[in-house]
């Protein structure tokens, strides 16, 4: 890993930026019969971000946190719906004095969990699908290093359960705190 980063931070002529933080957030969910049933949520985020450019870089972040509970079907059994996931992506930054915008696309591996209490169905479901990602945020460096951060982020995200498509797509709006430092 090092190597890799010392070959980056020599063909760039420049400082290698390393960032991470923690972000804590809303998570809005589109569909309106998941929506009725589980509700929206709360998601947390942490992230590591490498910028061997001015202007671009690649991150990687983990979403968990949503884990609400429901009532389904016909008997109205307790169930547990968990959405939680990978993401992998390019970042272009767009300075705009005092803030640091930035617009993020890529690639996620999501986790689809639904527990269901019931005699009927013995196993859980565990789905996993790959989607893309998209956001757009702003970063406020406060001092050397350390930042605020917030963000807005959709992740079109479609599972199929059992004999029906299910949409779990939806918004994010997140903020925290991050620190950052050249390498």
């Amino acid at each position: 890993m090092l190597l890799f980063l010392n070959v980056i931070c020599v063909h760039t002529a420049q400082a290698t930026q390393i960032s991470f933080g923690l972000n804590y957030g809303f998570r809005h969910v589109e569909n309106g019969e998941i929506q009725e049933t589980y509700g929206n949520g709360t998601v947390y985020v942490p992230y590591f971000r490498l910028t061997p450019f001015k202007s671009v870089g690649i991150e990687i972040a983990y979403e968990g946190g949503y884990n609400q509970r429901g009532t389904v079907g016909i008997f109205q059994e307790e169930s547990t719906l968990s959405v939680t996931g990978w993401e992998f992506s390019g970042v272009v930054y767009l300075p705009i004095s005092p803030l640091i915008g930035y617009i993020k696309f890529g690639l996620a591996y999501y986790s689809y969990k639904q527990e269901i209490e019931s005699a009927f169905i013995r196993e859980p479901v565990d789905e996993k699908q790959w989607t893309n990602v998209f956001g757009i945020g702003a970063s406020l460096m406060l001092t050397k290093g350390l930042f605020l951060s917030v963000e807005v982020k959709t992740i079109p995200l479609r599972v199929r359960p059992f004999d029906r498509e299910v949409d779990l797509s939806g918004i994010r709006v997140v903020g925290g705190i991050g620190y950052s430092f050249n390498f």
